[in-house]
């Protein structure tokens, strides 16, 4: 059942409004930019070419999830295709968008699934339609086969890759970093060292080492998925990840463990595990901003909560002159980097966790269609690229395009053929063994289990 509908986002109203309150980057039908990189739109006229014009009021519903960070970024990528063709695309936001499918509560005729192990579910239910020919061209040439393999359904392709994240990340402030004498971490040990020295030298709390927000119940699953990659390997991660390997393997022990004394310490996060229970990503960026907390583990997508030009390059190898506006014990300032999670010195490749959101076709009509196209087509990866949402996988877009320095170095990794990615468990997953595994670290989390009975839970859950 569907928890919660939060209703519609008419995309074209919603968009200027979004944009000023989030802090992101201003859109104009003459040019979209972030970064000193500008993404000039197609004229009306082109757009109605390729892909139509239709009767004022009509009108396309896309089922999104509700509270996405992409939210925003994607009302405005779709404001001038929208005044050209007299299309009218609305948002229609859930918290379960593969159950408001099943439901038909929210009459879409797109959804943006923002994982894709719920796809072979949806297909054999017939609840969504092989992608047109059209977008599934415009994959081919834009996307790598790992992506569309993550939409394909017995040799057919029912979704379409939409956006990209690289989940492998710590962002934090190169400012705060040197202000206090700390190094970036090049392993996990170092890692893990780091934490215990920021809790050392503030041990009233007024500064932790960890942002967390547990809100979302994938959060603790990505954060384990990290773990088992980094420290066991990539080999180790599909076995577990797939299901081929047991929710409560050696490897997901392992990991579970430290994670729980590398986050859920006294002192590791603002206002403790309880806190963490409560704070959404919003809220732990903002923290991240505002100096209670040194770093924040999150995708790339998540700098579009942050302010346009406050994203500068990877801190490992510069440091930032420090800004007069900083704030905090730990003197965030305007700038924040990241660098990437470091590995536990594994013999494998170092390999990256990333995520995908995909759009599927619901209604099959013309003006659904019509959307689709666009929002697979480099026209469209470019100009959501220039709003500034952390980096694309999308071969259409060059990586200066890309906007920030951060999102430039995302999508050179995103593109490369050389990048060792993995993608995250719920993408790769069953839906009934990501429930299983949600539910038992939410457990974990609030420590109502430790690790261990937490995993041994969800293994037996999983095999029912």
């Amino acid at each position: 059942m569907l928890s919660r509908l939060t209703g519609l986002r008419p995309l074209a109203v919603v968009a200027t409004l979004a944009l000023a309150s989030a802090s992101l980057v201003a859109c104009s039908s003459a040019s979209q930019q972030v970064g000193g990189v500008t993404a000039s739109p197609a004229s009306c006229a082109q757009l109605q070419e390729a892909y139509g014009s239709f009767p004022a009021g009509t009108t396309v519903r896309v089922a999104t999830q509700a509270g996405s960070t992409e939210a925003a970024s994607l009302d405005a990528s779709l404001e001038h295709f929208s005044q050209c063709t007299g299309l009218s695309v609305v948002q229609v936001e859930s918290d379960d968008v593969a159950a408001s499918l099943k439901s038909d509560s929210t009459q879409a005729d797109l959804a943006v699934l923002p994982e894709a192990g719920v796809l072979p579910e949806l297909v054999d239910e017939g609840l969504v339609q092989p992608v047109p020919e059209t977008v599934g061209a415009n994959v081919e040439l834009g996307w790598d086969r790992m992506w569309s393999e993550a939409g394909t359904v017995d040799g057919t392709l029912y979704a379409a890759p939409l956006t990209a994240s690289l989940d492998s990340l710590v962002w934090y402030s190169p400012t705060a970093f040197s202000r206090l004498g700390y190094q970036v971490p090049q392993t996990w040990p170092e890692l893990v060292a780091l934490t215990s020295q920021v809790a050392q030298d503030h041990p009233d709390g007024s500064v932790t080492p960890w942002c967390l927000g547990l809100a979302s119940p994938d959060a603790g699953e990505e954060w384990l998925a990290e773990a088992v990659l980094q420290l066991s390997g990539p080999v180790a991660y599909d076995q577990w990840a797939t299901g081929k390997d047991s929710l409560d393997s050696v490897d997901a022990d392992t990991a579970l463990g430290e994670l729980d004394s590398l986050l859920l310490a006294d002192g590791h996060v603002p206002g403790g595990r309880q806190a963490a229970e409560s704070a959404t990503m919003q809220d732990a960026a903002a923290q991240l901003r505002e100096g209670q907390c040194l770093m924040l583990y999150a995708p790339s997508s998540v700098e579009a909560l942050f302010p346009v030009g406050s994203v500068s390059d990877d801190g490992a190898s510069s440091q930032p002159e420090e800004t007069a506006s900083a704030a905090g014990a730990a003197g965030a300032g305007d700038v924040l980097s990241t660098f990437l999670t470091p590995s536990g010195g594994q013999d494998e490749e170092t390999a990256y966790l990333v995520g995908a959101s995909m759009l599927v076709s619901v209604s099959g009509s013309e003006a659904g269609e019509a959307v689709m196209a666009y929002l697979t087509s480099a026209q469209w990866a470019r100009a959501y690229a220039a709003l500034g949402t952390g980096g694309t996988a999308h071969h259409g877009v060059e990586a200066a395009q890309a906007g920030s320095p951060v999102a430039q170095q995302v999508s050179q990794i995103l593109q490369s053929r050389q990048s060792v990615l993995r993608l995250e468990v719920a993408d790769v997953a069953t839906p009934e063994r990501v429930t299983a595994l949600r539910e038992a670290l939410t457990a974990w989390a609030s420590g109502q289990a430790d690790g261990a009975t937490a995993l041994s839970r969800a293994e037996e859950s999983s095999a029912q």
